[in-house]
């Protein structure tokens, strides 16, 4: 099973071997991206320092979260930063957990 690696196709290779981009295929997540695109793709993750990477990671979990609370928001209008907090957490964590950390259950609001 071909393990993550920090150059986003998740395959670890030797850089230069062009069977990461046919691997990365395979798996389908760049079946509509044409090679040439793909390519250039890669080559910007390759380029990138561990700072870079690490800092696109972070941008898109910020990214993530913020539409997370913009449905909230959106399906609750009326709900306050800490509802919207609690319902976007309890999208991550499942009924006991939600309860024992946050003492709160989206089915039992009060």
């Amino acid at each position: 099973r071909p393990s993550v690696s920090a150059t986003g196709c998740g395959l670890r290779s030797n850089r230069r071997d062009p069977a990461v981009k046919l691997k990365a295929m395979d798996f389908g997540w760049y079946e509509d991206t044409d090679p040439a695109a793909l390519e250039v793709f890669l080559q910007l993750h390759r380029n990138m320092t561990l700072h870079d990477r690490a800092s696109r990671v972070f941008e898109m979990i910020a990214f993530q979260d913020g539409l997370q609370q913009a449905s909230v928001r959106q399906m609750y209008p009326e709900a306050d930063d800490r509802e919207v907090f609690l319902r976007v957490a309890a999208r991550r964590l499942d009924a006991e957990t939600m309860l024992r950390v946050y003492g709160w259950n989206p089915d039992l609001k009060p």
